[in-house]
Formats: structure tokens, C-alpha cells, sequence
């Protein structure tokens, strides 16, 4: 994997003792991907049966060439999403003048010194493809890019996620408590599957806040806090940064930062 470099960085506090950070990373990566269709002609009638095997052996190795270079391309995005939510880290913490190190031990992480809580996302952005379709040429270039998060607090745990994408609908009713799925199916389609995308992204950051496993956090009911997203969404024409105020559980209070441009939420 190349260097990464970061680009688009926002960061701003929260509130006098969170802050949040968003970029994208890229880096570029070279993977052995080709195709047998993309350098060697079609078999024709007139093969004998000794080109026709030499052409399956080499379908075959072209295959497993292939299905290599898919796994180290994802490889390769998990690791460039792993370091680069350290590099952005990295940054705001010179931003906020603080000389530490993440301590990632156990989870929640935290800075080894001073002990302020820290959280990270990262959401897939696109891959540039560049093919070259000559067997002794078989290299695929790829630019890989991708969104990535963190979170800073001084006090108590915190949750952020960044999705550059909406979330398939069939998830949604696959993984979301009947009665939100009540409520979501009342609003117009449009409407729907951005209330859904923010509700996924509470119930992720909730999930980083409490340490709750994937399917748990995911089947929590959080239906009450619906109609104060759905608010948020019809009156923030102008996309900016919005705060929801709420109490999620009896005796906790949480603040819900919603970040439209940046397509981050951040629960503090």
C-alpha cells in the first residue's frame, strides 16, 4: 500500500470538551486482475482439444488470479481505512495541541495520558479502475479512496459514523425494530431512506458508545427519537449542522450531532 494522504479535513468542537474530525484518505494499489475474455481470442470450431485444455488451464490460473487480486484489494482498503482513521487522529490532536497516543487495547480506546475517549468510522467512497487488456499487461490500477472519522471526548464515551452510502432498504427490514419500521414507512420514499440512513448511524454510534454487539444495537427500538430526526430533516434546508438534545435512556442525556455534508452522526 502507498502513503496515504488525506484530504478534505473538517474539524470543529462539539461542545467544550468533544470534538470530531472527517476526510478522506486515498493511496493507490496495484493488483495482478485480469480476465480470460480480455486477452485471448474466443475459442473457434477448428480447435483441437490439446487448445482447447491449454485455454481452460489458462482460464483456471486467470481465475484464481483474479479472485487474489479482489481479496488484496479489499485487504488493502481495511488497511487503508485503519490507518487512515489514525492519520486524522493524528491531525486533530495537533490541531487541539495534545501530545498523546491512542491506547486501543480495549474498547472504548482512549489516549494513553490523558485518558479522553476516542471513537473512529470509515465508509467505502469510490475506486478509480484503470485495465489494461493485454496479457503481458494484465495489471488493474486502482484508487482507492474512502471516508474516515473520529471523535474526541474528554469525559465520557462517545459514537460517530460517516456512510457515503444510504442503507439498502431490505437491511432496514431485515435489522430495525418493528416499530420504527412503522414510522419509517409513513414518509414519502425520499424522506424514508434518509430518516433510515440517520437511524442506522444513531444506532451505530450507540452501539461504539455502549459496546453493544452488532445485532444487539442493531434491534434496539428507537422509534421516540424518530420524529425528532424526521423534524431535523424537513427544517434543515440549508444542511447545516443540527444538535438533538434527548434522553435516550432514563437517567442519561445524549446529544445527537447531525452532519448533513459531511454525512456523519455523532452521538455525544
Amino acid at each position: 500500500m502507498a502513503s496515504l494522504s488525506l484530504a478534505h479535513i473538517h474539524y470543529e468542537p462539539l461542545d467544550a470538551m468533544s470534538w470530531y474530525a472527517t476526510a478522506t484518505v486515498s493511496g493507490n494499489v496495484t493488483a495482478a486482475l485480469v480476465l480470460w475474455f480480455n486477452c485471448y481470442t474466443p475459442l473457434k470450431p477448428y480447435l483441437n482439444i490439446h487448445d482447447i485444455q491449454a485455454k481452460y488451464l489458462s482460464w483456471q490460473r486467470l481465475s484464481e488470479q483474479t479472485a487474489l487480486s479482489i481479496l488484496a484489494v479489499a485487504h488493502s482498503k481495511r488497511q487503508q481505512q485503519r490507518d487512515g482513521v489514525r492519520l486524522l487522529l493524528r491531525h486533530l490532536l495537533n490541531q487541539l495541541n495534545l501530545i498523546d497516543d491512542l491506547d486501543d487495547a480495549q474498547f472504548p480506546y482512549r489516549l494513553a495520558a490523558c485518558g479522553y475517549y476516542i471513537c473512529f468510522s470509515h465508509s467505502d467512497d469510490h475506486t478509480q479502475r484503470f485495465t489494461n487488456k493485454c496479457a503481458n499487461k494484465s495489471l488493474h490500477h486502482h484508487k482507492l479512496q474512502s471516508k474516515v472519522a473520529v471523535a474526541i471526548s474528554r469525559y465520557r464515551p462517545i459514537g460517530i459514523d460517516i456512510e457515503a452510502q444510504l442503507v439498502a432498504w431490505r437491511v432496514v427490514q431485515r435489522y430495525y425494530h418493528p416499530n420504527e419500521l412503522t414510522l419509517l414507512n409513513q414518509l414519502a420514499l425520499a424522506q424514508r431512506d434518509i430518516t433510515a440512513r440517520y437511524l442506522w448511524q444513531l444506532k451505530e454510534s450507540l452501539i461504539k458508545v455502549h459496546n453493544y454487539t452488532l445485532a444487539q444495537g442493531l434491534g434496539i427500538d428507537y422509534s421516540i427519537i424518530l420524529p425528532l430526526l424526521i423534524i431535523e430533516i424537513e427544517n434543515n434546508t440549508d444542511q447545516k449542522i443540527s444538535i438533538i438534545t434527548t434522553h435516550l435512556y432514563r437517567s442519561t442525556s445524549y446529544q445527537i450531532a447531525i452532519l448533513p455534508k459531511l454525512q456523519t452522526l455523532v452521538v455525544f
